[in-house]
């Protein structure tokens, strides 16, 4: 099963190196980098919609 983290870039909140620690302790998990801000959902509205159906996707055919 893939598990997704979306990342808001080098605006994030969230500092890189914890980002990469969550990434690094959930198995089979991929970042997806969408240079937003905080509300990636809000501020970036398709490129977030895109990582998440990828996701989904890669769920009902893994």
């Amino acid at each position: 099963m893939v598990h997704e983290l979306v990342g808001a870039g080098l605006d994030s909140r969230i500092p890189r190196h914890l980002i990469a620690e969550m990434v690094e302790r959930m198995p089979d998990a991929v970042l997806v980098i969408i240079a937003a801000g905080h509300n990636v959902h809000a501020g970036r509205p398709t490129e977030f919609l895109v990582a998440v159906n990828d996701c989904l996707a890669a769920r009902v055919v893994g």
